[in-house]
């Protein structure tokens, strides 16, 4: 009996030698882990997403908190040592262990057709305008027309240019503009986001960039609305004593 106990304390310590070992060569980064255990991280996930989920871990935790408060006041001289009672989770704020830390950061990819163009949008005041590129040899058309045709002052032209200058796409990307409403000042600002927004989706290296000039970004500023009593949004009538 002895013999036979000593046998199972024996293949009992060389299981547990076996775990810690393994435990030690295993990599536990996020690419090393197995399918099945990454559709269990997300699931966790999807779970810790659900409103029902939440309710349950905040109850079942705060109801263990209370508790454990009740056993510490009434037993204050108990066989749990503790140096503070409410060294406890905090409830207002769940530390639980977010998996999302662990999870890779998606990628952005280009957002490219089957005829290799590529789509951008952007507004100003009431203007709006809507860019298509695609591979080509730099020619740029506004509502059909050339550029040249359409956007008179230099000034124009040359803030148009910008997204493709900065990287470098100038003669190598046909763009077709569909500009509407507004003015020309603000079809121009309304163009440049646009632009670099449909460069960005044919490539996406060019985002940071794009965002370090600061074009991939709508100007929100409009004008101000008349108020009542006033001439202006702000400006009063002068005052007249006689």
């Amino acid at each position: 009996m002895y013999q036979q106990e000593d046998g199972l304390i024996h293949l009992a310590e060389r299981v547990r030698d076996f775990v810690k070992y393994n435990d030690a060569e295993r990599d536990y980064s996020y690419s090393a882990l197995s399918k099945d255990e990454k559709n269990e991280i997300a699931l966790f996930h999807s779970m810790k997403q659900d409103p029902y989920f939440k309710h349950y871990i905040y109850n079942h935790l705060r109801k263990y908190a209370e508790d454990e408060d009740e056993i510490n006041l009434s037993f204050p001289v108990s066989s749990i040592e503790k140096l503070d009672i409410y060294d406890h989770t905090k409830f207002d704020k769940l530390n639980l262990f977010d998996f999302r830390r662990n999870l890779p950061m998606k990628a952005r990819e280009a957002k490219i057709d089957s005829q290799m163009r590529a789509y951008g949008y952007g507004k100003r005041k009431r203007s709006k305008a809507l860019v298509q590129v695609q591979p080509g040899k730099g020619i740029i058309h506004v509502n059909g027309k050339p550029m040249l045709q359409s956007l008179f002052l230099p000034m124009q032209r040359q803030r148009i240019l910008t997204p493709l200058v900065i990287t470098q796409y100038t003669c190598l990307l046909d763009v077709n503009i569909r500009v509407w409403g507004g003015g020309y000042v603000g079809q121009v600002e309304a163009i440049i986001p646009a632009l670099s927004k449909a460069i960005q989706g044919f490539d996406m290296g060019t985002r940071k960039t794009l965002k370090q000039f600061g074009l991939m970004n709508h100007d929100t500023r409009n004008k101000e609305r008349k108020k009542i009593g006033k001439q202006k949004a702000r400006k009063g009538n002068v005052y007249r004593r006689r």
